[in-house]
């Protein structure tokens, strides 16, 4: 488990009022699947992640998952959007759950 910082962006706080944890993580199985999808990206964006979660261009809820957030943020330094699938801790999950980086990957300006 590797800390990627904490939710200080208050738009987290105002949509999901039952938050239980500021603190987002990613987890050596996570880094491992988005690395299999895509060499090279965790360690070219990885220090980009807290950056994308706090200060991001948009945020687009999952309709199936309450607890599932597309957050995307375009990285100027490399002149790429990045979207990262971010899963939150709610009251009625396991208080011992942290938020945590379910995958991460470039888009494109047509999606």
């Amino acid at each position: 488990m590797h800390s990627i910082g904490k939710l200080k962006n208050k738009v987290y706080k105002d949509n999901f009022k039952d938050l239980v944890t500021d603190e987002v993580i990613i987890t050596d199985k996570q880094i491992e699947h988005i690395e299999e999808r895509r060499k090279g990206f965790y360690e070219n964006y990885v220090k980009y992640f807290n950056d994308i979660i706090n200060y991001p261009d948009i945020i687009f809820k999952d309709n199936k998952n309450k607890n599932t957030l597309l957050v995307c943020k375009e990285i100027i330094q490399n002149n790429t959007k990045v979207c990262i699938v971010l899963r939150l801790v709610l009251s009625d999950d396991n208080p011992n759950f942290k938020n945590s980086i379910i995958t991460a990957h470039r888009i494109d300006d047509k999606k």
